[in-house]
């Protein structure tokens, strides 16, 4: 970017952190339609996408975050937005499996007595984890967190959250083995 876009964005994000409401209309027009095709490429809508890009503006508005460098500016609406994105994908995500796992009319219950039976048997194989497996499993499995959330919850590197993921579907499919319940640990 050429050092004169840098300064007159750099005075922009300064009038709208002073609280001139024009600055913000401005560095939307400036930055809406790159956001609004960087949150597309995530959630592949593009009616999402112009929402979450005004979220990630609304948020910028509430919070005011204090910015001294406008690459840090575009960077810190960037990441705002893709957190938002990815959140929405998350909601989704749980969304669906709750459709799924509903039970209908038509379910069998001799089959959701089975199903219950499973669930309970994997949470106690999952209990006899050791803990640092049991919290990767859990933070991946229930709270669908990434490797990378995973990774800072704790203090690991990628590479080794990994490596304790691997570990431990084996130490439960080991488990569930011994207990002669056949589960899907992928």
């Amino acid at each position: 970017m050429p050092k004169k876009d840098n300064v007159a964005i750099e005075t922009l994000y300064k009038r709208f952190f002073r609280g001139e409401k024009e600055a913000v209309a401005e560095l939307a027009q400036k930055y809406r339609q790159g956001l609004v095709l960087f949150v597309n490429g995530y959630v592949h809508s593009l009616d999402e996408a112009e929402d979450l890009a005004s979220d990630a503006f609304a948020m910028l508005l509430v919070k005011r975050p204090k910015i001294r460098d406008t690459s840090k500016f575009k960077t810190y609406l960037f990441s705002v937005a893709k957190h938002l994105a990815l959140s929405r994908l998350r909601k989704r995500k749980k969304e669906r499996k709750l459709e799924r796992d509903a039970p209908t009319s038509s379910d069998d219950p001799e089959r959701l007595l089975i199903e219950d039976e499973r669930r309970k048997a994997l949470v106690a194989a999952i209990a006899k984890l050791p803990t640092e497996y049991r919290e990767t499993l859990l933070l991946r499995y229930f709270e669908e967190l990434t490797t990378e959330e995973i990774a800072k919850v704790l203090h690991k590197n990628k590479k080794q959250v990994y490596n304790l993921l691997q570990r431990a579907k084996t130490a439960l499919k080991t488990i569930l083995t011994e207990e002669g319940i056949a589960y899907e640990t992928d």
